[in-house]
């Protein structure tokens, strides 16, 4: 079972990209707005990358990181997806970057499509203390990125979203060379002990975070 479920995964991630799928979960926060007058004094910039253009808005903040780094950051993690599609999914696209308020150092992202002319619009929080170094290790932006090419799915079949973008992420920055090749097969170890175990509803009904991602 686990061998025919890593061919499924395989085959559909070599389908031509046609539409993108959103990751809004329930409970999720609304997208942000894709107006400017949201605006305040952030730096907001735009990246043609792979046939599509990435507009880049890095909300006001105080990150240790400077701007120029998360700029390079989202190119990288853009660049993986289109070496590994052969183009970027989709043609318009909008990243908005926001500083965690809290103590949570980290990087945390959600996607949506089609929201204000954009057919992805992705929002990553990064941990205010977040370094050049956690942006290169970081595999989360191209985990989002995956997600625009896959069209959306009811909320009981997101383990098929997020079980994509969780095999492709990491396939996708190796092949870009932001990824050692010899993790790719280890990149989640936990994985293993999540396999369904007595009394499992099965991938539509379980919503455990293991049995989704």
């Amino acid at each position: 079972m686990a061998r025919w479920s890593l061919f499924v995964l395989a085959f559909l991630a070599l389908l031509a990209p046609c539409s993108f799928a959103g990751e809004q979960q329930g409970g999720e926060p609304a997208p942000p707005s894709a107006s400017r007058s949201d605006r305040t004094t952030g730096v907001t910039q735009v990246l043609s990358i792979g046939g599509a253009t990435v507009e880049v808005e890095i909300a006001a903040g105080s990150p240790d990181v400077q701007p120029s780094q998360i700029l390079s950051w989202i190119e990288r993690a853009a660049r993986a997806v289109t070496i590994y599609y052969g183009r970027f999914p989709v043609q318009r696209v909008r990243v908005r970057v926001v500083t965690d308020s809290g103590q949570d150092d980290s990087i945390h992202g959600t996607t949506w499509g089609n929201v204000g002319g954009f057919q992805g619009v992705t929002r990553m929080r990064l941990g205010r203390h977040e370094t050049e170094r956690d942006l290169a290790d970081d595999w989360t932006m191209t985990h989002e990125f995956v997600h625009m090419a896959f069209s959306s799915l009811p909320d009981n079949q997101s383990w098929m979203e997020e079980g994509l973008a969780t095999y492709v992420e990491p396939i996708a920055r190796a092949q870009a060379g932001t990824a050692c090749p010899a993790g790719v097969g280890g990149h989640n170890p936990g994985h293993v002990a999540r396999q369904p175990k007595r009394g499992d509803l099965g991938l539509d009904q379980t919503r455990s975070w293991g049995r989704t991602y």
